[in-house]
C-alpha cells in the first residue's frame, strides 16, 4: 500500500483503459495510481505526462509537479529521437530502443526528467538507453527469417499497449491479436490499424468481435490457434514485413499466462528457423 510509502521521485507513465473490473471508472483507476504522490514532500519531484494534468486534481496539498510527453509545453518532450528542455536538447534517444514517438514520448522522456532530478548524467543516460534490451514479452524483436521480422508483445493485454506496440514497429504489419477479452470497444484503435497493418490474424475467445470490428479497416482471419495464425502469417508476410503478436487481449482461454503465450510464439519462430525458413 501506500499510507506511509513516500518517494523522492514519483512518477505516472499513464493512466489508460485497463483493470477497470476492478476500478469500475477511469476516474477511480486515475485516482488510484495519484496515490504515489500522497506523501510526497517539499523538494520531492512528482512527474506526470503533459496530457494528464487533471491527475494533478486527485492529490490534496502543493507538489513538485514537472511534466513530460510529446507537446510543445511539457518540461520534459520528445521530439525526433531527443529529449529536449525548454529548446535544448538534452537527451539523444536516436537509434535506440526509445527512439519512437510513443516510447520516447513516454519512457523516454520521463527517464529524462528522473536522471535529472537524481543527479544521473545524460552521457550516462544516452549509453543506457543504447545498451538497453528490451524485456521478454515486451515489444521483444526476436530476429528475421527471409526478411520478415518477428517480434513477440504477448505482455500487451489491452488495446493501449498494442496500439503503442504498433507505433514503435512501423508499417507493413501482420497482427495476431485476440484471446481473452478485456475490453468491449475495440474501435479505438481502427485508425493506427488502417496506417500500419496490412493483415490481421486474431485467435481465442475475442476473435469474432475483433473480426466484426476491423475487417472493413484491415483483412481479418480468424486462426483459431496461435500455431495457425503463425503460420498463415508467415505464409502471407514478405520481405521487409513484421509479423507482431501483440494480442490486446489476456490468454487465460488459451494459455496459463502472457508469458507462456509469449514462449509458444517464440518456440514457433525457432521451428521455422531450423527449419530453413520455409512455411509451412
Amino acid at each position: 500500500t501506500v499510507c506511509s510509502f513516500r518517494a523522492d521521485v514519483a512518477v505516472v507513465l499513464n493512466v489508460l483503459p485497463n483493470h477497470l473490473d476492478r476500478h469500475e471508472t477511469m476516474a477511480c483507476y486515475r485516482q488510484t495510481k495519484a496515490r504515489i504522490f500522497e506523501n510526497s514532500a517539499t523538494g520531492d519531484l512528482c512527474l506526470v505526462p503533459a496530457d494528464l494534468r487533471e491527475i494533478k486534481k486527485d492529490v490534496e496539498g502543493e507538489r513538485n509537479w514537472l511534466t513530460f510527453g510529446r507537446s510543445a509545453d511539457a518540461d520534459y518532450r520528445f521530439d525526433d529521437g531527443k529529449v529536449f528542455q525548454g529548446n535544448e536538447a538534452i537527451l539523444d534517444l536516436s537509434c535506440t530502443l526509445f527512439d519512437s514517438p510513443t516510447i520516447g514520448g513516454c519512457t523516454g522522456a520521463a527517464a529524462a526528467g528522473i536522471a535529472q532530478a537524481c543527479g544521473i548524467s545524460f552521457l550516462t543516460m544516452k549509453q543506457a538507453a543504447k545498451d538497453f534490451k528490451a524485456l521478454p514479452h515486451r515489444i521483444q524483436r526476436l530476429g528475421e527469417i527471409d526478411g520478415i521480422t518477428y517480434i513477440n508483445d504477448s505482455k500487451a493485454t489491452n488495446l493501449a499497449a498494442m496500439a503503442t506496440a504498433l507505433l514503435a514497429t512501423g508499417e507493413n504489419i501482420h497482427l495476431i491479436a485476440g484471446g481473452l477479452p478485456k475490453e468491449s470497444d475495440y474501435t479505438i484503435v481502427k485508425e493506427i490499424l488502417a496506417e500500419r497493418v496490412r493483415n490481421i490474424y486474431v485467435i481465442g475467445q475475442a476473435s469474432r468481435d475483433m473480426k466484426m470490428a476491423w475487417n472493413g479497416v484491415s483483412p481479418c482471419v480468424e486462426c483459431g490457434t496461435l500455431d495457425r495464425a503463425f503460420a498463415t502469417a508467415r505464409n502471407a508476410a514478405g520481405a521487409g514485413d513484421f509479423i507482431l503478436l501483440s494480442p490486446g487481449c489476456a490468454s487465460f482461454d488459451q494459455f496459463r499466462s502472457f508469458e507462456e503465450r509469449g514462449a509458444r510464439f517464440e518456440a514457433l519462430f525457432r521451428e521455422l528457423k531450423q527449419a530453413g525458413g520455409e512455411a509451412s
